[in-house]
């Protein structure tokens, strides 16, 4: 792609500004997509090039190796996609993602490539691409600022915690929740400021002391922040997140980091899930200035809660310069890691009956080690409990059930399934729910 001869054609380009300065620059033009050239030197520096081939979720994976060999400087040019190809919402989330994204990596600067179009009048008059006051608004808010951690807000949706001598900030986008828009309500500070990617400020409701705002595809950013408070919020989690579905008691390990410079006192009482048995429910802690703390905890849950997705949730009361009364969320997931089942609900008319039934559907495949036995079942309000054995299921196999409740149709608009499994001799025990929010149609 590049001449065999570049490292001596930049030696006489050196050679020549040499004469005009004694410590010249190069900065080269370069593809994000190519490594560093090795016989260039450590004092040649690059502008790489990021095509829009490059999804925005990635870009960080790119710049990573770069930032491992640290050359002298290497400022990024976005090149963006033309008006014919997306609509302006995406050339503006596709710019202000990027642009995110890299920045968490390295701060050596941003580019656009030719940020004008051409006008449609009978005069052709070049005139700012709307996205150029994007790129502007969305520059000066990161002049000063490094992303310092994230903060967990939801599956699917990221927030970013800026940091530096232009003060505290937050980012937040939906980058992949299956919902497009979110509310979310929390407290970040006494008096944030809600801004959109134009720069437009935007109000923002208080209830009960928490702010509530929307998050969707497009970032929005927070600042006058408390930004102590919200590294200590993004320091809440659990070293294993994942929870194996048995009946069994569960240790685990919360985990947190005091932000202040001094120390920090008070009680963390744990909220959610609800109807699970958390030990101990509250305690005392305190913490010295900049330092983690950890609070053995050990979980159970009833043997009907459903696997899937769940939050741990606490109330966390301490005393700092201020006294603070915050909860705080760390994502759980509850499954069966060997166990892969999936579950969907249909209506099916009978053809010997002439109803309309509900029919469950299940999918189960092993995806461990060992040979495992199970019972499959099937349970609605009003009908007997229907359960199947699915025995010596070799692992790398998969197994298809199917459990039919006559003229169920019609009950799931006031009820719903219960569908799982169980070992048949072990605490394994895995529920799914189903309604007639979760009908699947042909």
């Amino acid at each position: 792609m590049f001449q065999k001869d570049l490292a001596s054609i930049v030696s006489r380009i050196r050679s020549q500004f040499q004469t005009l300065a004694p410590n010249p620059r190069l900065l080269m033009p370069w593809s994000l997509l190519e490594p560093q050239h090795e016989a260039l030197g450590k004092d040649v520096g690059y502008v790489l090039n990021v095509p829009t081939g490059i999804q925005p979720s990635h870009v960080s994976e790119f710049l990573e190796e770069w930032e491992q060999n640290k050359p002298m400087s290497h400022p990024l040019l976005f090149q963006i996609p033309p008006a014919t190809e997306l609509s302006q919402q995406d050339r503006v989330i596709d710019l202000s993602l990027r642009m995110l994204n890299s920045w968490e990596v390295t701060q050596t600067g941003q580019m656009i490539q030719k940020p004008w179009t051409v006008s449609d009048r009978r005069n052709v008059v070049l005139m700012p691409d709307p996205i150029l006051g994007v790129f502007t608004s969305l520059s000066n808010r990161l002049c000063g600022r490094r992303v310092v951690k994230h903060m967990n807000i939801g599956r699917g949706m990221r927030c970013l915690i800026l940091d530096g001598e232009a003060g505290g900030m937050l980012a937040f986008w939906n980058e992949s929740a299956a919902d497009t828009q979110t509310n979310l309500s929390m407290y970040l500070g006494d008096n944030p400021r809600w801004h959109d990617l134009w720069g437009n400020h935007l109000p923002m409701i208080n209830d009960k002391g928490k702010q509530q705002f929307k998050v969707d595809r497009e970032p929005m950013f927070m600042e006058d922040i408390d930004t102590n408070l919200a590294l200590f919020r993004a320091s809440f989690h659990i070293n294993e997140p994942f929870i194996e579905s048995r009946q069994t008691p569960h240790n685990r390990v919360v985990k947190l980091h005091n932000p202040w410079n001094h120390t920090i006192s008070g009680h963390i009482s744990f909220l959610e899930p609800k109807k699970w048995r958390i030990t101990p429910k509250r305690m005392f802690f305190s913490m010295a200035a900049d330092a983690d703390y950890e609070i053995p905890i050990q979980l159970s849950f009833p043997v009907s809660e459903t696997a899937g997705e769940k939050q741990l949730v606490a109330r966390v009361e301490f005393t700092s310069q201020k006294r603070y009364d915050v909860n705080f969320t760390t994502p759980l997931e509850l499954g069966l890691k060997d166990i892969d089942f999936y579950s969907h609900l249909t209506i099916e008319r009978n053809p010997k009956s002439g109803t309309f039934d509900a029919v469950v559907t299940q999918r189960i495949a092993n995806r461990g080690t060992e040979i495992i036995s199970l019972y499959s079942f099937a349970n609605m309000t009003g009908y007997s409990r229907q359960e199947r054995l699915i025995s010596q299921l070799h692992p790398g196999e998969s197994i298809i059930r199917q459990f039919r409740f006559r003229d169920g149709a019609i009950r799931l608009k006031t009820q719903s399934i219960r569908t799982g499994l169980r070992e048949t001799s072990g605490p394994a025990v895995i529920n799914h729910n189903l309604s007639a929010n979760d009908l699947v149609t042909h």
